[in-house]
């Protein structure tokens, strides 16, 4: 089954927004993104795109300061792929700007990693990949944003993953196939890019070297010094074990290191998490004892209610507590009260808090 530019059309349209489209037009000495919206404009646009007659359009539009400017001599045509706050197609780019294969190599990874076999088109230069995917389960925009953020999708250098905002966000169609095998199918259909469920995203953030092992991105050779990597610092970044052990071992099933060598997978999984984990115990303990700090620690707080909330923490956060029966704040003094005649806290006209009698146990 082949698909065509006008096919990846349709199949992407009832999931992109409908008012806003963005086209590629001549802006000086280079090419750059202009913005069509409302229905009608966004409807002709569409059109033109079928007709293969963009540049011979024109449209008039506003910048986000008011200006308003024409868009004219358009080459490409731009979807924004979300509808009404939600996702259901989804866009990988690869790109090749340096001439040294870029980030191209790991489409096929991508593809392992989502468990799908995605809709390839290469970019118009012929060098990079346009991988398109849908999601079994619609998405909130803000959902799909916070997932490929956390596992490092979009971060300067790493594969584009679209839609990227919340707001705008263009996803190029392709144009007829040019002599530069640009713009040309390559493999994949409406059924195979299908993505049954997201990889579950880590809980803290991590470097790109450890979500780079854990998307399955490493060459056999290096599998198990980055399983022993990626493990040491998901206890270092203080991910539960039970939830390391399962993104690890996802990993090493997709680099097929699980398979090849099981034991031993689990053995450095474990070797690795131990040194993580003793080193963050063997690490000394951020002293928030600056509570008891001198008159110095609480300068330049601010002369507000929440400057003085925390020059009351710093100060005396260890050895206070709110009492809602007694309405007022009450002091540790070292032995509890028994409930009648509490003293809370005054403030002294020196600057420091007075404390009272102790608080209830």
């Amino acid at each position: 089954m082949s698909i065509d530019r006008l096919s990846l059309l349709e199949w992407l349209l009832p999931y992109c927004e409908p008012n806003t489209v963005c086209i590629m037009y001549p802006k000086g000495k280079s090419d750059g993104p202009g913005w069509v919206n409302g229905q009608e404009l966004s409807d002709r646009a569409i059109c033109a795109y079928r007709a293969g007659s963009l540049a011979s359009e024109s449209f008039d539009s506003i910048t986000q300061d008011g200006k308003p400017y024409r868009i004219t001599h358009g080459s490409s045509l731009a979807l924004v792929p979300h509808r009404y706050g939600g996702v259901v197609r989804v866009c990988f780019d690869f790109d090749d700007h340096e001439g040294d294969g870029g980030n191209v190599h790991l489409a096929d990874r991508v593809d392992r990693f989502l468990g799908a076999s995605s809709i390839r088109f290469t970019s118009k230069s012929g060098k990079g990949l346009h991988c398109f995917y849908t999601l079994a389960e619609p998405m909130a925009i803000e959902a799909f944003h916070e997932w490929s953020k956390s596992w490092g999708f979009n971060r300067r250098g790493d594969i584009e993953c679209l839609p990227k905002t919340e707001k705008r966000s263009a996803v190029w169609l392709p144009n007829e196939p040019n002599e530069r095998g640009g713009d040309t199918y390559l493999c994949g259909t409406t059924d195979s890019c299908i993505i049954g469920q997201l990889p579950k995203a880590p809980s803290k953030r991590l470097a790109k070297p450890t979500l780079d092992f854990l998307r399955g991105f490493v060459a056999p050779g290096y599998r198990n010094d980055a399983l022993n990597s990626a493990s040491y610092h998901c206890a270092k970044a203080r991910i539960p074990e039970s939830e390391a052990r399962s993104l690890c071992l996802r990993a090493a099933d997709l680099c097929r290191l699980l398979a090849e060598e099981s034991d031993k997978t689990q053995s450095t999984f474990a070797s690795g998490f131990r040194a993580g984990l003793e080193e963050v115990r063997a690490k000394p303990a951020r002293v928030t004892a600056d509570r008891m700090a001198g008159v110095e620690q609480l300068r330049g707080l601010g002369c507000t209610d929440y400057g003085n909330a925390q020059r009351l923490v710093r100060k005396h956060g260890a050895n206070i507590r709110y009492c809602y029966e007694f309405n007022q704040w009450l002091a540790w003094t070292g032995t509890p009260a028994d409930g009648t005649d509490p003293h809370g806290i005054s403030a002294g006209t020196s600057g420091h808090l007075q404390l009272g009698r102790s608080w209830l146990p």
